[in-house]
């Protein structure tokens, strides 16, 4: 007799290649793109050089037109290079989700072959080798019998061990499609922040030839006299996130983060200024999980499930407020529609849920009260708790590392953009702080 069997797997036939495309991209190829942003950092470099030259330079009219040029210029240059990274890390993505979808069905395939290979198998030990080898006519059909088993055995371990190491696979797949999604949402909030950056600079050199009317001796006037500016500096409006929270004036916001540095030790310009840069980042603050807004973008919907959907429903339960309607930060998409990463994050500091958890008993022992991300007075404590926790001491090194750890929860200089901003604008702070 004969034992059902299908052909023994081949490894080689099942076993999945994971490699790169080979085919090379119809406008740009990974190198090409590396090439042009070395081309780029040379001139932002060069252009760096041009400014820090014109700030050496006596403070006149022209030289402040060229500080604004050179900015202007280094600002357009970071935006290619911002977008240029996007790119390659959509292009990353692509090619992971690629692989992705070629393991699956690898893996489909290789489910279908087990099944086919323990239905055989079941009914072989539905009468055993043994007994078939007993009754078998001649010892060639015995030790062929044996021979099928065998066989059988075999191919059902290396499909086993061949769908673990897909599954393996995947799992390290889908991780890397997290984190390259991760890289490509941070450039794409780092170009956000650019393109305000650069209307700013716009507007910076408006108001300045409005002002001077173009004459030197208007501007340097205006210089002498901006002690009597602090009245304008005082009252002008500190804009913080539109999530329902109070706008505060400036002066108004330089008190509370004083009072706040003399609970945490955070430098009040650097608090100011890293609040700042995530209002900054415009419609992506606050805008999901609105009353009117559609079932597309709840909490349920933009928060990611197993990290920050139960400590949101903690949070919102501690207050007594509704999950529904609270607005939350929206996720970022790419220029074809594709979500990059996830949303949720709250109030004016921007914390995500899962790390509100673990600065909110800190604030309560600081308030008395349960901790709330949308109020103003608990979103300043918690920002200078984790800058504080994250190196800010007062230092340029300190507080930058800081900040681009608030940011990315990493020092990768490819974002060094975010926290160079920070810096700057704290130093600005500090004039408008010491001109009060």
């Amino acid at each position: 007799m004969r034992l059902p069997f299908l052909k023994k797997i081949s490894v080689a036939a099942v076993l999945f290649s994971f490699c790169l495309p080979s085919e090379i991209r119809a406008e740009d190829t990974a190198s090409s793109l590396q090439a042009r942003l070395k081309e780029i950092e040379a001139e932002i470099t060069a252009d760096q050089q041009q400014v820090a030259a014109a700030q050496g330079q006596t403070r006149t009219l022209a030289t402040a037109i060229k500080e604004i040029e050179g900015n202007r210029a280094i600002l357009q240059l970071q935006i290619e290079q911002a977008d240029l990274q996007i790119r390659d890390a959509e292009q990353r993505r692509e090619d992971v989700q690629s692989k992705i979808a070629d393991n699956t069905a690898h893996r489909d395939a290789l489910r279908d072959q087990l099944a086919s290979l323990i239905v055989a198998m079941n009914a072989a030990d539905a009468q055993s080798p043994l007994f078939a080898f007993l009754n078998s006519s001649n010892v060639f059909d015995a030790l062929n019998v044996i021979r099928q088993y065998t066989e059988l055995t075999g191919g059902i371990n290396t499909a086993v061990t061949t769908v673990k190491a897909v599954n393996d696979e995947l799992t390290a797949q889908a991780q890397t499609l997290e984190d390259v999604a991760d890289e490509a949402r941070n450039f794409l909030s780092i170009r956000v922040l650019q393109e305000n950056a650069l209307g700013m600079n716009e507007e910076e050199q408006r108001n300045l030839l409005q002002q001077s009317k173009g004459k030197e001796r208007a501007y340097a006037k205006d210089i002498k006299d901006q002690k009597a500016e602090a009245a304008k500096i005082r009252t002008r409006i500190y804009q913080l996130l539109d999530t329902g929270a109070v706008h505060i004036t400036f002066g108004e916001a330089v008190e509370k983060a004083k009072w706040v540095a003399g609970v945490t030790g955070i430098d009040p310009a650097f608090l100011l200024s890293v609040l700042t840069q995530e209002s900054n980042l415009g419609t992506n603050v606050g805008t999901c999980n609105r009353p009117q807004d559609p079932p597309s973008k709840s909490w349920k919907a933009v928060m990611k499930p197993t990290r920050d959907q139960q400590p949101f429903i903690q949070i919102m339960g501690a207050l007594g407020r509704s999950m529904d309607g609270t607005p939350v930060s929206c996720p970022m998409h790419d220029a074809k529609g594709n979500q990059m990463g996830w949303g949720g994050a709250m109030g004016p500091a921007q914390f995500i849920p899962s790390t509100w958890i673990g600065y909110g008993g800190k604030i309560s022992a600081i308030t008395g009260k349960a901790s709330d991300p949308w109020n103003i007075t608990d979103a300043f404590i918690a920002a200078a708790l984790k800058l504080t926790h994250d190196g800010a001491n007062g230092t340029s090194n300190g507080n930058w590392t800081a900040a681009m750890l608030y940011f990315s929860g990493s020092t990768n200089v490819a974002y060094r953009f975010y926290g160079d901003q920070v810096i700057a604008r704290a130093k600005q702070y500090q004039k408008d702080i010491d001109a009060l």
